[in-house]
């Protein structure tokens, strides 16, 4: 092999080294837990061909679904739906008429799409969020006509509603087994399932306990606060009735200690990114020594074939055979010599504009973890009078470029109320340098601050004690510590 040809491979190594060293480790993929839905299902009566009431209900073992006991009062049948509309019979396997459980008992191969929740390893605590989820109607359902049998009837006609629905509140008080919850549902949503943060079990919407089935079967919007069966109280029920469940390896983090772990999460990644800072400049180092080297033995090859040359011009005086031979020789000589030169210049491009993007790409994510922002609650009436409570994420509003939205549509990341005076997209509400706003959407029942009628597309700055007016929800704004 002659030495032109080894000095290009050397050169080729370079390179691919250079670009093999710079090449920065992909982000983490944050995972989605979209999955969760298959452990809610919902719950049809049936009496004959007549649908009595619905409600929903959880898979907690093989075969098993968890509901309120209520639902089941004058049904014959007990049908389970899931997600995607399929459906199969359930028989009673465990009724607790005192704590408004039932167990229904699904065959094998029932053939539906579910799955077993997750029981969550620890009882959520008063003042956390909790996500409400299971199947109900956003407003008051239709009511049920009279005829002969009306009073063996509830006095609401009851729906198959074919989408899942979300909410998200808070817990108020856990006592004696019960928790305490502020959030819209409708009726549909007794069994609905109460969710931490980590999407795990934390409880069962029930009946409150003063309510009877008379009163249960009239045509409502549950009352606030929510009542629900703790975590505590759902896995004594299970263990004595021998009902096998799965529970969270380890613990869900609350907000406080969830964001102590991303803090702690960045502060080891700025700390990865620093060293890879630290060893790109040291290999950009060696890779500058390794070039220099380089080009000083492509001099000294250069000197040595014009030494080459310079004989062979004195051998054409003798052998005019020879000149074309080392004419050509001459040439390959220089394009190699040039293809060192540009090589050698790529790679020292190619390194510094790596290392400037990794720099910046580290400045981005220093600043963006900086930005934060205070939960905040609403709290107040809603046009007929009944409580209503919303708690917004700090976090959501500065992870969200647009804010969120606040009205009736149930996609709206949880900010849902539930009165028919409030349109689906009613108000948005945003962060924008440091400050707290509020935008009127173009809604039917308008949007006030502290008796201040907001027009569209003219946000304004709210602040802690602000009332602020959705139609005929009136809600005070608390900015939390």
């Amino acid at each position: 092999m002659t030495r032109p040809t080894m000095l290009s491979i050397k050169i080729l190594t370079i390179i691919l080294f250079g670009v093999w060293t710079t090449t920065v480790l992909a982000e983490e993929k944050e995972a989605a837990g979209e999955g969760f839905i298959h452990g809610v299902v919902q719950i049809l009566a049936y009496d004959d061909d007549d649908l009595i009431t619905q409600g929903s209900g959880i898979v907690v073992g093989d075969n098993m679904i968890l509901t309120s006991h209520h639902l089941s009062h004058k049904a014959k049948q007990m049908r389970v739906r899931d997600a995607q509309g399929r459906e199969a019979t359930g028989e009673i396997d465990v009724s607790k008429d005192d704590f408004d459980v039932v167990l229904l008992r699904l065959p094998s191969g029932h053939g539906l799409g579910i799955a077993p929740a997750q029981l969550s390893l620890q009882d959520i605590k008063a003042k956390e969020s909790a996500t409400l989820m299971g199947y109900w109607k956003e407003t008051m359902e239709d009511k049920r006509s009279g005829g002969l049998f009306s009073a063996k009837r509830p006095t609401f006609r009851a729906e198959v509603q074919v989408e899942v629905q979300k909410v998200t509140g808070f817990v108020e008080a856990l006592a004696d087994g019960y928790l305490d919850i502020y959030a819209a549902m409708g009726r549909g949503g007794y069994g609905a399932a109460v969710l931490n943060d980590c999407r795990q079990i934390t409880g069962m919407i029930r009946l409150a306990p003063d309510i009877n089935i008379k009163q249960a079967w009239k045509r409502h919007q549950p009352s606030l606060p929510l009542t629900a069966l703790s975590l505590g109280s759902l896995k004594t029920l299970l263990l004595s009735e021998g009902i096998s469940f799965s529970v969270a390896e380890a613990p869900c983090l609350d907000a406080v200690a969830l964001m102590k772990s991303e803090q702690d999460a960045l502060a080891k990644k700025q700390a990865a990114l620093k060293e890879k800072l630290t060893k790109v400049d040291q290999e950009k180092k060696a890779a500058e020594e390794e070039a220099e080297k380089t080009r000083q033995k492509a001099e000294e090859d250069q000197q040595k074939s014009q030494e080459v040359l310079k004989g062979m011009g004195q051998r054409l005086q003798e052998n005019e055979g020879t000149l074309q031979d080392a004419t050509e020789e001459n040439a390959m000589l220089q394009t190699y010599a040039v293809m060192a030169g540009g090589l050698l210049l790529g790679v020292i491009i190619l390194i510094w504009l790596k290392k400037n993007s990794r720099i910046k790409k580290v400045s981005e994510e220093l600043e963006e973890a900086e930005k934060s922002y205070h939960d905040c609650l609403l709290k107040g009436v809603d046009s007929n009078g009944n409580p209503v409570a919303l708690r917004i994420s700090g976090r959501d509003l500065m992870r969200s470029a647009q804010g969120l939205i606040i009205g009736r549509n149930p996609e709206n990341t949880g900010l849902v109320l539930s009165d028919e005076t409030v349109s689906r997209n009613h108000a948005r509400i945003f962060v924008r340098e440091g400050d707290l706003y509020i935008e009127e959407l173009g809604s039917t029942g308008g949007t006030q601050v502290s008796g201040i009628i907001l027009q569209p597309g003219e946000p304004r700055i709210v602040s802690d004690g602000d009332v602020l007016s959705f139609a005929n929800v009136h809600l005070d704004l608390k900015v939390l510590p």
